[in-house]
């Protein structure tokens, strides 16, 4: 929510559009209430709603120490929706009875006639000539009377759905390395589990902060990441391309407390993920087949291929 009272609430759906997608704001709108719609008439599936209750949970139960001045902001805001006892916790947890809501707020902006589109470009200045009284910011209206009918009526877009059960949830939240404090003084250097063929296995075991996550490290050396100019900027296309494609990919794996990285040096390829434990081999595979696929991509591309010879 944008903004909440005990009298109103404003959703707010932004878009970052290019100069083509600009072109098309109005179907951004089309395909933005169909699919509103869709979800109004069809309904959302239980496991939505279950999904969100627990990536609220573990975000609840495993929330990091914040500021106190942003936190009693914040608290004392949601303070008039709840009872004393819910003043902490109401503002963060999904109770059970909550999708009766979820449906009620689906039916009110599935409506194209409720919404206030705004537009803003640069492109736009010549329109814009009304100007705001209090900080003098030009503007403009315009009817919508065509665009709310057609978007009353469009279908939703062939690919859309409901969002799928998020596959990145942790089933267990056991700690593997004992209880908070446990051996905390004992060394904490790495211990090598593997030094043969190429390849060091490090691994540090926490026992002071008792939380089950983990953080795994990975330097994939590769000489041919700066062998030259040409293959220093196409490491760095590489790394660009593969961080875009895991943007995508591993959205439901941020949702679920985990996070994935990766980076091209001189040295070859690094790539970080962390989060809790439970899941991080899913992400990690995930990773891995999207580093191979978009290397495979590369290579077809010629990548690291020599530059030409100069003509005789």
């Amino acid at each position: 929510m944008y903004e909440e009272t005990k009298a109103f609430a404003l959703l707010e759906v932004s878009f970052d559009l290019s100069e083509k997608g600009f072109d098309k704001w109005r179907d951004v709108g089309s395909a933005l209430f169909a699919y509103l719609r869709m979800l109004d008439s069809g309904g959302v599936p239980a496991h939505v709603f279950n999904d969100a209750a627990a990536v609220a949970r573990l975000g609840w139960e495993y929330a990091e120490p914040t500021d106190p001045t942003g936190f009693v902001t914040s608290a004392s805001g949601a303070m008039p929706f709840f009872t004393p006892d819910q003043y902490v916790a109401g503002p963060v947890l999904l109770s059970p009875g909550g999708e009766d809501a979820v449906r009620f707020l689906l039916s009110r902006t599935a409506k194209p006639a409720d919404a206030l589109a705004t537009l803003v470009a640069k492109s736009l200045g010549p329109r814009a000539r009304l100007t705001e009284p209090i900080y003098g910011t030009q503007y403009g209206r315009e009817s919508l009377a065509r665009e709310v009918s057609a978007w009353s009526k469009a279908p939703p877009p062939a690919p859309f759905a409901a969002p799928p059960p998020n596959a990145f949830l942790p089933r267990s939240l056991r700690l593997k390395n004992g209880q908070r404090g446990a051996g905390s003084s004992a060394k904490i250097r790495p211990e090598l589990m593997l030094g043969a063929d190429g390849t060091r296995l490090h691994v540090l075991a926490d026992r002071a902060f008792a939380r089950p996550k983990a953080f795994a490290y990975f330097k994939l050396g590769c000489a041919q990441f700066a062998a030259s100019p040409a293959a220093a900027v196409q490491s760095d296309l590489y790394q660009m391309m593969l961080a875009d494609e895991l943007q995508e990919r591993t959205y439901d794996a941020s949702l679920a407390g985990l996070s994935a990285s990766a980076a091209a040096d001189w040295q070859g390829l690094s790539l970080s993920l962390g989060g809790f434990d439970d899941r991080l081999p899913e992400l990690l595979s995930l990773i891995a087949r999207q580093a191979s696929r978009s290397w495979e991509r590369e290579e077809a591309a010629h990548f690291f291929a020599k530059p030409p010879e100069p003509p005789a």
